[in-house]
Parts: C-alpha cells; sequence; structure tokens
C-alpha cells in the first residue's frame, strides 16, 4: 500500500472551508481519517500557516491507496468537493509539483507519485567517523610561517 503526501495551498479561510467539506466532520484534528472512493485512504496531517497580508495555510493530506486503487475516481471525487465549496484559489502540490484541480492532471500525479520507490534517509552511520576528518592546523589568527 503506497502513502503520498498531498498538499493544498491557499488563503486559510478557503482551505479551511475545503477540508471541512473534504472530511464531512464538524471537528477535525491531524490525524482522521476519510474512506474516499476509489480504495483510497485521506489522511489529515498538521496544518501550517504563514504570517502574511493573505493568510496563506498550507494543508497537507496523506493518501494511502488500496491495491485496487481507482486513483480517476478518487479525483475525479476530490475535484468535486473543491468545486462544491466555490472553486476556490486552491493549489495542490504532489511530489513538489503545483497543479490546478483537474480531475486528469491529478489522477496522473497521484498515479506517478504511487509508483516512484519511497526515498531512503541517509543511514546514521553516513555520518564522518572521527579518523576520516581533516587534522586542524595550528597557529593562531595573523600567524604567517617563516619561509627561510
Amino acid at each position: 500500500m503506497a502513502e503520498i503526501i498531498v498538499s493544498f495551498e491557499g488563503r486559510t479561510r478557503d482551505l479551511n472551508d475545503f477540508v471541512f467539506d473534504l472530511f464531512e466532520q464538524h471537528l477535525l484534528q491531524e490525524g482522521i481519517t476519510k474512506e474516499a472512493p476509489g480504495e483510497v485512504t485521506v489522511v489529515l496531517k498538521p496544518m501550517k500557516m504563514g504570517k502574511s497580508a493573505l493568510m496563506q495555510a498550507t494543508m497537507q493530506v496523506g493518501l494511502s491507496l488500496g491495491s485496487n486503487v481507482a486513483v480517476s475516481l478518487f479525483a475525479q471525487w476530490l475535484y468535486d468537493k473543491w468545486k462544491k465549496n466555490g472553486e476556490k484559489q486552491i493549489s495542490v502540490k504532489i511530489e513538489n509539483r503545483l497543479y490546478q484541480f483537474d480531475p486528469a492532471l491529478l489522477a496522473k500525479a497521484i498515479e506517478g507519485a504511487a509508483v516512484k520507490p519511497p526515498t531512503k534517509k541517509p543511514a546514521a552511520s553516513a555520518v564522518e567517523a572521527p579518523s576520516q576528518r581533516r587534522p586542524v592546523s595550528g597557529g593562531g589568527k595573523g600567524r604567517k610561517k617563516d619561509q627561510s
């Protein structure tokens, strides 16, 4: 089962309205889940808000894709939720690329992200060992070596 992080970016109020419609709940908290069409589970991630005149925010959700996933069905459901909410200025970010709300584009982006192998974090042993460090040169600031 693949998990993909999808970010929604826009004005805080627009995002709040959209996410409440997305999860169909009166109270939202990090970790809440929603079973969506197409065998996709949507999980709410932490919200990030920036201080600006427009009060921009980013809302992230994790998508857990089932074995018989129908991404186009899910993308159309997501698009319908956005359209029902008034087609507000919200961008979708998948794999660090921004997309508009278009079901075909979103389905293609999600499918592309699902087939990518997960990125591995470097192991703790990748840290430079003390024996591999360059020796610290002696001498204080401003000293010059004699060249006799």
